[in-house]
């Protein structure tokens, strides 16, 4: 009776201390939402990104200094050749303190309000994270929001 006990507990503790990542060592991102659809010109409207992502090593973030590792980039035409395009935020390591290093789960971030050129422009951005060992994600595009007056 003991002997087939203990070769499920075995199989168990063997599968248990797996501490291989499930996802790939780079980063990764989906894009999920950037609201609201519609804002308003010269306001205090903030757009809030929302993007899931996923890492396999599990080191997105920063420990102690204020380092930049998401990077947005407003893609309208009027700014191509504006260095201003680019934006630069943060967040604070989000490793677990598990053994299994792989992550998953959703960042939301406040973009500031960029100046609107045109009412009714139409406004997409393109996203992008690094991790600290300097893995870039793929980039992701927002649907547009549409700037009103």
């Amino acid at each position: 009776m003991k002997k087939s006990l203990l070769i499920p507990l075995a199989f168990l503790l063997l599968f248990a201390c797996d501490d291989k990542p499930v996802f790939p060592n780079e980063p990764a991102i989906t894009f999920l939402s950037l609201t609201p659809p519609t804002p308003t010109q010269n306001s205090a409207d903030e757009l809030s990104l929302t993007f899931h992502y996923q890492d396999g090593d599990g080191d997105l973030g920063y420990i102690g200094d204020v380092v930049t590792n998401i990077f947005v980039e407003d893609m309208r035409p009027a700014f191509a050749n504006n260095t201003g395009r680019f934006s630069g935020y943060h967040f604070s390591s989000i490793t677990p303190k598990t053994r299994k290093p792989s992550i998953q789960g959703e960042i939301s971030i406040s973009l500031f309000t960029p100046p609107w050129h045109i009412a009714e422009e139409p406004l997409t951005f393109r996203v992008y994270i690094v991790d600290r060992a300097g893995n870039h994600s793929n980039v992701i595009e927002t649907t547009p929001v549409t700037i009103i007056r």
